[in-house]
């Protein structure tokens, strides 16, 4: 009867433990899951939809911290994107902006995730975030924020240095002397 007795007690202690393998298992993917997902554009048909993990600390100085979190974008338009950029912001409790950072892809077949890591300096905790678009593909149309080039085309107000020839004309100097100062006399 006593190894009967041992038996049950080590098939309980194995289930035991397979039990809080279980549980223990469950948590940890729990906690890999997304902390935010944001669709750009925020209005009207979803083209490219962003998942934000968790926001790691992995460094600070002063007030400044450190953070890297795991990004996915999913392409969900009908075409490739061959190149895309944004500007990722992050925001506190009281909605007040603590930090952005450049988000960049390119080459996203339809259907495609693209994964990578964002590192971001922050001024406190994370609590919200917003996407704006930087450049776009033409073919989003009204979407793709307004072009700038990076020349303006006004004419310039401030007049124009006058030549060296002008310059002596307007302010006349008097001739430069060479060799030995003219003796006293």
């Amino acid at each position: 009867m006593s190894s009967y007795r041992r038996a049950i007690r080590f098939s309980n202690r194995c289930m035991l433990s397979i039990a809080q393998l279980i549980v223990f298992s469950l948590g940890s993917v729990a906690k890999d899951q997304p902390v935010q997902v944001v669709s750009w554009p925020e209005q009207g048909t979803t083209i490219i939809r962003f998942t934000f993990g968790k926001f790691k600390e992995v460094g600070s100085l002063g007030n400044e911290r450190t953070y890297v979190t795991d990004t996915t974008a999913e392409n969900l338009w009908s075409k490739p994107i061959p190149e895309a950029s944004f500007t990722l912001y992050l925001f506190d409790k009281n909605k007040v902006r603590i930090g952005q950072a450049a988000l960049s892809v390119s080459n996203v077949r339809p259907g495609e995730i693209v994964k990578f890591q964002t590192t971001i300096a922050l001024s406190g905790p994370p609590v919200s975030l917003s996407i704006s678009a930087t450049y776009l593909p033409k073919e989003l149309g009204p979407a793709a924020p307004a072009r700038t080039s990076p020349r303006s085309s006004t004419a310039s107000t401030t007049p124009a240095a006058p030549h060296s020839s002008e310059r002596r004309a307007a302010s006349p100097r008097p001739p430069m002397r060479r060799g030995p100062p003219a003796s006293p006399g």
